[in-house]
C-alpha cells in the first residue's frame, strides 16, 4: 500500500509523501479568509455597541 503521509520503504524504494504546495495555498487562504471575517465581526460589533451607547449618554 503507497504511503499517504510520511516515509516508507517499498522495496528498493523509499517513498515520501506529504502535502503539496496548493494544500498549503488553501490553508493561506483559509486562514486569511478568517482573519478577514474576524476583524470584520470585530469591527462591527464594536460599532453597534458605540452607536447604541450613544442615544443613551445624550
Amino acid at each position: 500500500m503507497p504511503v499517504m503521509w510520511g516515509k516508507k520503504q517499498i522495496a528498493n524504494f523509499l517513498t515520501e509523501a506529504g502535502p503539496g504546495l496548493g494544500t498549503w495555498y488553501v490553508a493561506i487562504f483559509a486562514t486569511g479568509l478568517t482573519l478577514l471575517l474576524l476583524a470584520h465581526l470585530i469591527i462591527g460589533r464594536r460599532q453597534h455597541v458605540k452607536e447604541a451607547a450613544a442615544p443613551a449618554a445624550a
